[in-house]
């Protein structure tokens, strides 16, 4: 129609432009490596490697890439993960309101707000008025550990 042959790598580019495009509209990460698998195939399509080889290279190249560096990018980038205001006390230092030990819940301020606390080490005691160190949350508690 305008002069352009349609070629089995053309389509692949085409294919390849079509996951780049649903990549970047839904920043899942998960289309792009579908997209570098229909560009091995193009390739091997301008090198006459017939379909059946274009379309295993495609399937092996996309779960490939996807199995092996999709938790890499996902961490780095952090895609889909939104860190909370709950998420960002981690690491933050607390002050201790009253006494915790084993098998006794206590409560420490941070930011200004009054948490549920106890240790990450159940047979450490901490002190009222310690600081301490926000280890890890688990639903509305802290768990701390001894400042340092």
């Amino acid at each position: 129609m305008f002069g352009i042959e349609i070629t089995p790598a053309l389509i692949w580019i085409a294919v390849a432009v079509v996951f780049g495009i649903i990549e970047i509209v839904t920043l899942g990460i998960v289309t792009i490596w579908f997209a570098a698998g229909a560009v091995v195939a193009a390739i091997l399509a301008s090198l006459g490697v017939g379909f059946m080889g274009q379309f295993v290279a495609f399937l092996l190249t996309s779960v490939i890439l996807l199995y092996f560096t999709r938790p890499i990018a996902e961490k780095y980038l952090k895609i889909g993960k939104q860190k909370t205001n709950a998420e960002s006390l981690i690491g933050e230092k607390a002050i201790v309101l009253s006494e915790t030990g084993p098998g006794k819940m206590g409560q420490a301020r941070v930011r200004g707000q009054v948490w549920s606390c106890e240790g990450v080490d159940q047979n450490q005691v901490f002190e009222m008025d310690e600081e301490v160190i926000i280890e890890r949350i688990e639903g509305v508690r802290l768990l701390i550990k001894k400042g340092e």
